[in-house]
């Protein structure tokens, strides 16, 4: 069988991870390069270039700052091995001609949560 093509948003995401792991790339270089050379920092706008990454995301992950995608897996109620079993469920119902209804998957995902 052929390979399902990926959607727009799988596209997306794709794309936010390669920008997430080039950022992480640029934090982790500016935190060893500042500590490489004490006497001239390093300035973050040069490492921002560097790495081809906003000036200003990289300034605000060196304060700290959560990714947005480090953020909203915080809020995740289910873990990503759950909602592919969840998935594969739902699709299997569906191709059987039984697609689950909003309150039916609402009581599958309260299930899995209560183990």
């Amino acid at each position: 069988m052929g390979r399902k093509p990926k959607t727009i948003s799988a596209r997306k995401r794709d794309l936010q991870a390669e920008k997430d792991a080039k950022m992480e790339e640029a934090v982790h270089a500016y935190h060893k390069e500042s500590t490489l050379v004490a006497v001239k920092k390093i300035s973050i706008s040069a490492i921002a270039n560097r790495f081809n990454v906003s000036y200003s995301t990289l300034w605000r992950r060196l304060q700290g700052v959560p990714s947005i995608a480090a953020f909203n897996a915080s809020k995740r109620h289910l873990v990503p091995a759950e909602e592919k079993v969840l998935l594969e469920f739902v699709e299997e119902q569906a191709r059987r001609g039984n697609p689950l209804t909003h309150p039916e998957m609402a009581k599958k995902v309260n299930a899995i949560l209560q183990l």
